[in-house]
This record gives structure tokens, C-alpha cells and sequence, in this order.
């Protein structure tokens, strides 16, 4: 009779987090959108806007290209971006479509959310060295939701949502693996079997990255079949019939990841993504360790307490490693295990430009249900008594220490789309452009919202979606990830711009400070800016093209500060 009722206070909590957190972030999705012209523009990141236009150009026939004709793989995110598409097929119009993108990544974390609880359940209630004795069952409905709470009101978590970026359709995937495999080596059931190779394929067809947790995945389905951690036991587990089963789930995710391969190679002729050669290629090793312990610093200052408390929790697993671990110790390895990985990846690729922890939001869960189990190991190993005032006090040192969380105007403010007026300009100089030069050659460096929404014929200066420019060398004594690529000499005779988008112009500039700008752009983390007011072709040819917008447009702009990127035109 107390699981029922039990289960039905627990699921009455999680409804009242989900219920919250829609609120929140339909209320912030409605804040974030702009109003231009009468209508009304729901808006996500720029890089998100760079997969749009890829789903954009082949829902019009163009296929899986950011320029009509041009093969580039300018997109990491396959999957997403077939998402993306399918939405562009609905009847609706474009500027509603982020919008439905939004509401959909709401309706994949709200899913994520219900895994992360009934894995919880798993680690305090299961039979399997479950956390919780029984006098404390009352508290699991409560206990259960804590990592669920904590991840729901996390300010990246909900940014990132916003943002329109797969990574939290990916929190949804690796939960979902970790939560098949718990199931899998605790209550059996050759449905689960099927659940592994869905949330692999899922994984590994939106991001190539995502092999690395299959990997792990595959190493620790091995040790959880070990009795003992030893050559024997590893003999003795390799049996015809877990032959068979490990086939069946990692075969097909491999095929499937195989097969996207295949296409790519036959659709772009490269077994990697342009991007890849952008962002990981074309640096020195130490600029790009630095880059990467910069990210990985900035990330554990976040989540202090978060992190010692896991660590210490995992000091003390160790001391007692044995060769015959349970399976609740193993399942703890394994989530380690893909945190681990993951974050040496990140590390190894140089970080990130972006804030928001991008990378670490599809660990996220792991996190918080890794420190929750902890708490509550060392709550009955040193025999705390668990009470409500135990729990109240609990959350609320939580909320104090974790700078990502929601609380007072600081967090709340702290949730947005990351260079939102550079979006917002993107859309406003698309319908400009659109009416005024259709036909135009429009070089620019956001490459998502204003190639997205003008559908015009776009040059990406960065290299994200040109192979010539992805295949340099970083330019710059502090380098950017993924913006310290360029060449405009090349830019300037291939493709020989009509306009180019440039964020701002040097303060009381004159073409006798070029040299200069090309000093500022050796020392600059972000060079490209310096470096075109240093290319003498560009001072030849092009100049700011005064115009007049219609005044909503100046309005929308009041609402980012002011901020307006130059529109430069060629003509001289």
C-alpha cells in the first residue's frame, strides 16, 4: 500500500517540476522572440540557425548543403538536423519554426525527466545495494526527484534548451542507455536489449562523438557479466550466449554509424565533417590544451561542491575495490566512466567558444545523480539521522552553492539565446537584403540567422561551411575554437562578396591604420575582425552602405543595446 501511495507522491512531485519548468521556459521563449514588422520571430542560437539552414535547404529541394550546389558539411548533428527538417515540412510558417523546434526540445527534456527519476529510484530503492534502509522509504518520493530538480532548474540546462541545440536531445539519449543497462543487469528483460540499441542509434547518428560512450558502453558490458574482475572471470564470461547479445547491441548501432559514414563520404566525398578540420586541425598542442583547461576550469568552477563531494564519494568506492564488485558499484563505475571520457574529449578538443557548458550538458544528469547518491552513501554509512529538516537543509546548501542555479534575478536573467542581437540583426538585414538585392553574394560571419532567414547565396569567412578556409592554419596568439580561421584574400578572389556582414568597425578608423590592425590581429583571440580592416582589398573596394530601416527595425535593435553590425558594400 506505501509503494503505491509512495509512487504516486513521487510522480505528484516530478509533475509539479515539469509543470514549473514548462512555465519557465515557454514564459522565456516568448521573452526571447522579437517582433518585427507585425510578426513575430521565436529565435535559437546562431549555430543552431547554421543546422536550419541545412534542413531549410532540403525540405526546398537543394538537399543537405548550406549554399545550393555546394557539398559542404557544415554541421555536426545529423540527426538534429533531419529533425530540423521534418519540422520545416509542417505547414506553418517560417518564422514559427524555431518556435516548434523549442517546443519540441522541451517535449525531449520532459522525457529525460522521467528517465533521470525512475534511474534514481533505481540506485536508493534497488535490491542491488540500494542507498535507503527501509525505516527511510517514506523520503524516497522526495529523494528520488532531487536530481531531477536539479537539473531541470539549472541555467544552462534551460539555455541550452532555448538555444535550439541538440545536446539536451542528447542528455535524453545517454540517460536513456544508462537507464536500459541498469535495467538490463538488475531486473532483466529482453525488451531492454531493444532499448540499448535505440538510444545507441540515437546517440550515435546525432553526433560522431557519441561512439565514445558506446565504447564505454561495450567495455562495461563485459564487466557487469564478470563475476570477478580477473582473466578467469573474464573467460568464464565470454560464454556463446553474451557473444551473441553484445552482437546484438553494438552491432547495429555500428552499422547504423557505418551507414551514415558511407553517405558521407558518397553526399560530401569526406569520412569527416568539415567542421572537424575547422575546429581540431590547423592549431598547436599547447594553445589548444590551454584552450581546453581553460573550458574544463571554467566548468568545475561552477559546480565546486558538486564535484568534491563525487570525488571524495569515489575515493572512498576505490578503498574498497575488490575483484567481486556488486553490480550497484559497477553501474557507479560506469557512469564515472562516461563522464570521464566525455570530459577528456572535450578537453582534448580545446573547449569551446560558446558558454552555457555546451559540451557538458549531456552529462549533466550524470553529475547530479552521481552527487545525490553520494550524499546519501555517506547519510548511511556515518548513520545521519534522514528526517524532512535533514532533506530542507540539504536542498537549500544546494541552492546556495551552484552559481548555474535559478534563483532571484541574477539566474533568471542569466537564461537567454547566446548572441541574440547578432540573430536579430541577421533577420532584420535578411529581409532588407532580400528585397533590395536578391541576387547578391552576401559574405558574413555568423553563419546561421542571416544565411537561415535571407535564403540567399552566403560566403562563411570562418570556414564552418568551406573547405578551403577549415583546412588553414589558426591565426592569432590567443585562439578562439571554431573562430580564429580565415583568408580573405582568397574570399575576396573566389568569391568576390557583394556585401559583407561585419560585426563593427575600429573607432575613428582610416586606412592608414591598417597596419595596425594587422599587428592587433597576431595578438587577438578573435583575429578575423582586425584582419579584414588590414586586407588592402577590402579597403579598396568596399564601404559602408548607409541606408535607411524602417523604424520597428531600430526599435527591435533598442531592445539589444543599440547594437548594429556594418553593412559594407563592394562598389569602389
Amino acid at each position: 500500500m506505501f509503494i503505491k501511495k509512495g509512487r504516486l507522491i513521487s510522480y505528484g512531485i516530478l509533475l509539479l517540476i515539469i509543470t514549473v519548468y514548462s512555465f519557465v521556459f515557454i514564459t522565456k521563449m516568448f521573452q526571447l522572440s522579437v517582433d518585427i514588422s507585425g510578426q513575430k520571430y521565436f529565435v535559437i542560437s546562431d549555430d543552431a540557425f547554421i543546422s536550419m539552414r541545412y534542413a531549410n535547404n532540403l525540405a526546398l529541394g537543394y538537399g543537405l548543403v548550406w549554399n545550393a550546389g555546394e557539398r559542404v558539411e557544415g554541421y555536426t548533428n545529423f540527426l538534429w538536423v533531419i529533425w530540423m527538417y521534418l519540422l520545416h515540412l509542417l505547414p506553418i510558417a517560417k518564422n514559427i519554426i524555431p518556435g516548434i523546434l523549442q517546443l519540441s526540445i522541451l517535449a525531449f527534456n520532459i522525457i529525460t525527466f522521467f528517465i533521470l527519476r525512475l534511474l534514481a529510484s533505481k540506485f536508493f530503492q534497488s535490491k542491488e545495494g540500494g542507498l535507503l534502509e527501509e525505516k527511510n522509504n517514506r523520503y524516497l518520493p522526495l529523494i528520488e526527484n532531487i536530481p531531477v530538480f536539479l537539473l531541470a532548474f539549472t541555467t544552462t540546462f534551460i539555455a541550452n534548451a532555448l538555444n535550439g541545440l541538440e545536446t539536451t536531445f542528447l542528455a535524453m539519449a545517454l540517460l536513456g542507455l544508462v537507464y536500459s543497462f541498469y535495467q538490463l543487469f538488475t531486473d532483466g528483460g529482453q525488451r531492454y536489449y531493444f532499448y540499448i540499441i535505440f538510444w545507441q542509434t540515437i546517440g550515435v547518428l546525432t553526433r560522431d562523438d557519441f561512439v565514445l560512450v558506446s565504447l564505454v558502453a561495450g567495455a562495461f558490458f563485459w564487466l557487469l557479466k564478470m563475476d570477478e574482475i580477473s582473466l578467469a572471470g573474464l573467460k568464464k564470461s565470454l560464454s556463446k550466449r553474451n557473444i551473441k547479445i553484445f552482437l546484438l547491441l553494438f552491432a547495429i548501432p555500428a552499422l547504423a554509424k557505418i551507414s551514415h559514414l558511407g553517405f558521407r563520404f558518397y553526399y560530401y566525398n569526406e569520412f569527416l565533417p568539415n567542421t572537424y578540420y575547422q575546429k581540431l586541425l590547423g592549431w598547436d598542442t599547447v594553445h589548444k590544451l590551454l584552450s581546453g583547461s581553460k573550458y574544463l576550469i571554467k566548468f568545475i568552477w561552477g559546480f565546486p561542491l558538486f564535484l568534491t563531494v563525487i570525488a571524495v564519494f569515489l575515493w572512498r568506492l576505490l578503498k574498497r575495490f575488490s575483484r567481486s564488485l556488486s553490480v550497484f558499484d559497477k553501474l557507479i563505475y560506469f557512469l564515472v566512466a562516461i563522464v570521464l571520457v566525455n570530459t577528456i574529449y572535450f578537453f582534448n578538443a580545446g573547449g569551446d567558444l560558446i558558454g552555457e557548458n555546451r559540451f557538458f550538458v549531456p552529462i549533466y544528469s550524470l553529475l547530479y545523480l552521481l552527487f545525490v547518491v553520494a550524499i546519501f552513501y555517506f547519510i548511511a554509512k556515518y548513520k545521519i539521522v534522514l528526517n524532512l529538516f535533514t532533506l530542507v537543509i540539504f536542498s537549500l546548501a544546494i541552492l546556495t552553492v551552484t552559481p548555474y542555479f535559478i534563483r532571484f534575478k541574477d539566474g533568471w536573467s542569466a537564461v537567454g539565446i547566446h548572441d541574440q542581437s547578432n540573430i536579430a540583426w541577421g533577420i532584420i538585414y535578411a529581409k532588407y537584403l532580400k528585397e533590395k538585392d536578391s541576387q547578391a553574394k552576401i559574405a558574413v560571419y555568423h553563419a546561421g540567422s542571416f544565411p537561415y532567414w535571407s535564403e540567399m547565396y552566403s560566403v562563411d569567412m570562418l570556414g564552418l561551411n568551406e573547405k578551403h578556409i577549415a583546412r588553414t592554419v589558426y591565426r592569432g596568439a590567443r585562439v578562439s575554437p571554431g573562430h580564429s580561421k580565415y583568408d580573405y584574400d582568397y574570399v575576396f578572389a573566389k568569391y568576390n562578396p557583394d556585401y559583407i556582414i561585419n560585426g563593427d568597425e575600429p573607432e575613428n578608423f582610416t586606412p592608414q591604420d591598417a597596419d595596425k590592425m594587422l599587428k592587433l590581429a597576431e595578438v587577438s583571440g578573435y583575429p578575423f575582425g582586425p584582419g579584414l580592416f588590414g586586407n588592402q582589398t577590402f579597403l579598396k573596394k568596399y564601404y559602408p552602405n548607409k541606408f535607411v530601416l524602417p523604424s520597428d527595425f531600430y526599435e527591435v535593435a533598442g531592445n539589444f543595446g543599440g547594437y548594429m553590425p556594418v553593412l559594407y558594400k563592394r562598389g569602389r
